[in-house]
């Protein structure tokens, strides 16, 4: 049971693209909210939604405690990093410590124990936790974000008119509005949810050539996808100073998307929200100043 008819949520990690999409869709509802952000300076847009920005350092338990202190619900994102699991446990803590009724853990498409790849394996170690934490809780495993294509790869899009990739593997890309409104209904709804793993997807499968087309679509102008192959783009990666678990991680990512392993899709969205995911092009109109951004007037 929640402690009040008119629970309160915090949104860990909120001024994110999935973060803030939550946080967004809960205000919608009419929710109160805390935003959890690191800065407070960051924290104006989500203020202008109508939440709260608390401060929140996954390595400061004062912090934490603050932020959960008589809070009701709570979504977990955490950063990506190299272990991710004593973030997890810290926030978990201050969950427990503070009486939190309901958890809602972001987590991945393909998280599994024996999965192939570290990154997999770390997401399911994370969920592991969330489950063990004796709190009530859910888990969501979103696929990749249509936000990724313009999110990274936009300033080369602006400069080249093109993107880049190391395969051409069909994804069932989804929308970051899907995934935090599903994020909201979820939390919403404890009595219903609770205990439950869902694999969120959107409604087909497209290969990031067919992004391109429809990037050029809205945008008005030529945009292209070059495959330039693994072995290029792990040299780039690594010529750029990235630290060599997170080449690694994008390369298993690729790998991921190049053998189809992401091609399925499932029936999660329509059901926490009663419609379908958003089209790849639906999506675009929700981000219409991202994308008039990379040509700006």
């Amino acid at each position: 049971m929640t402690r009040t008819a008119s629970p309160t949520y915090l949104v860990t990690g909120a001024n994110g693209t999935i973060g803030a999409r939550t946080v967004a869709a809960l205000r919608a509802q009419g929710a109160t909210v805390r935003a959890g952000v690191r800065r407070l300076d960051q924290g104006a847009p989500l203020a202008a939604l109508g939440a709260t920005p608390v401060h929140l350092d996954f390595t400061d338990p004062a912090s934490l405690a603050a932020a959960f202190d008589g809070v009701d619900r709570v979504l977990l994102l955490t950063p990506f990093v190299e272990d991710a699991l004593p973030l997890v446990d810290a926030a978990l803590s201050a969950a427990q410590a503070a009486g939190v009724d309901f958890v809602v853990r972001l987590s991945a498409q393909g998280a599994a124990e024996d999965a192939p790849f570290a990154l997999a394996r770390a997401h399911a170690a994370a969920e592991g936790r969330v489950r063990q934490s004796g709190l009530r809780w859910a888990v969501l495993r979103p696929t990749f974000y249509m936000d990724n294509t313009l999110g990274f790869q936009g300033g080369a899009i602006a400069q080249t008119g093109a993107f880049y990739g190391a395969n051409d593997g069909a994804v069932a890309w989804i929308s970051s509005v899907d995934v935090g409104a599903a994020a909201a209904a979820v939390l919403a709804d404890p009595d219903a949810y609770a205990g439950q793993t869902y694999g969120l997807t959107g409604g087909e499968a497209l290969t990031q050539a067919q992004l391109a087309e429809q990037i050029a679509e809205a945008a008005g102008r030529p945009v292209g996808y070059v495959n330039v192959g693994p072995a290029a783009l792990r040299a780039s990666l690594e010529g750029q100073g990235t630290p060599a678990w997170q080449v690694q991680a994008l390369m298993d990512l690729e790998t991921i998307k190049g053998n189809g392993w992401a091609a399925g899709t499932t029936d999660a969205v329509q059901r926490l929200l009663g419609r379908p995911p958003l089209t790849f092009a639906a999506h675009l109109g929700h981000s219409a100043a991202a994308v008039a951004a990379l040509w700006p007037a």
